[in-house]
């Protein structure tokens, strides 16, 4: 499949009954590198401001860019929240 043909085959995926989907305000572009050839890849994504707002939620809690959060997630790892700041005060005193 070439590049044109792939882009072309995702656009008309994004259409819903004819009509190109309006999200302006929510589409997130992120920046993936290809682990082979080192070669950035882009993605956009749309999402809807409930989607949107748990993926901050979720990547913050990580400590991790948006980004990463959802390279993790596609290489299978669920990533978990880091401790709170109390967490490690309590293990450097004990």
């Amino acid at each position: 499949m070439t590049p044109q043909s792939k882009s072309a085959a995702l656009r008309s995926a994004d259409f819903t009954q004819g009509h190109a989907p309006e999200y302006p305000n929510f589409t997130k572009e992120m920046t993936i590198l290809n682990r082979e050839s080192n070669e950035k890849v882009r993605i956009k994504v749309r999402l809807t401001e409930e989607e949107n707002q748990k993926l901050e939620h979720d990547s913050t809690l990580c400590g991790l860019s948006q980004s990463e959060y959802v390279r993790q997630l596609c290489r299978g790892i669920r990533p978990k929240p880091k401790p709170p700041d109390a967490f490690w005060v309590s293990i450097s005193s004990g």
